[in-house]
């Protein structure tokens, strides 16, 4: 059946905060050249929780606004990112 789409690491990242927070050069080295955006909404169209936190209170939404990424911060608010959540630092995104 796959892996779980909320699977965590050691820093409570699930694979939708990865691929947010992507750089940019990493883009260009994917063989098929999908977007991380499409990428991620396949992700959230299959269950992931979309205000989930790592380690620092970050949710994917933090992230994307952190890298200026209007587009996947667009996405992530269509699929139900709480703008308002605030990290261990007290920040919303």
């Amino acid at each position: 059946a796959g892996s779980p789409v909320d699977a965590l690491d050691c820093q409570n990242l699930t694979p939708l905060h990865t691929l947010v927070w992507r750089p940019k050069e990493e883009e260009a080295k994917v063989a098929d050249k999908t977007r991380p955006t499409t990428l991620v909404k396949h992700l959230l169209d299959n269950g992931a929780e979309v205000n989930t936190r790592d380690v620092f209170g970050d949710s994917p939404l933090h992230d994307a606004v952190r890298k200026a990424d209007m587009e996947m911060s667009k996405l992530l608010l269509e699929h139900g990112a709480d703008s308002e959540c605030r990290n261990f630092d007290d920040k919303t995104p």
